[in-house]
């Protein structure tokens, strides 16, 4: 997976050369990371929000603030 300037999350197949694609966050993504069974990605951007993906629904399931992080 990847996440960058363009402010979106990518998912890559590389066998099918294919990508899913997570829309949702204002800024740059600085950091990304995968639950351990690979159904769930954590998205953190340089708008001071973490997201919360699920890869199979292809859907934002959280969004955690800068205000709910304290």
């Amino acid at each position: 997976a990847t996440g960058a300037e363009d402010k979106t999350v990518k998912v890559w197949d590389i066998e099918q050369k294919t990508n899913q694609t997570f829309n949702g966050h204002n800024l740059d993504i600085y950091s990304l990371d995968f639950s351990p069974d690979g159904r769930i990605i954590a998205s953190g951007s340089g708008d001071k929000k973490v997201k919360v993906w699920n890869v199979e629904e292809n859907k934002c399931c959280y969004t955690f603030g800068d205000d709910e992080l304290g």
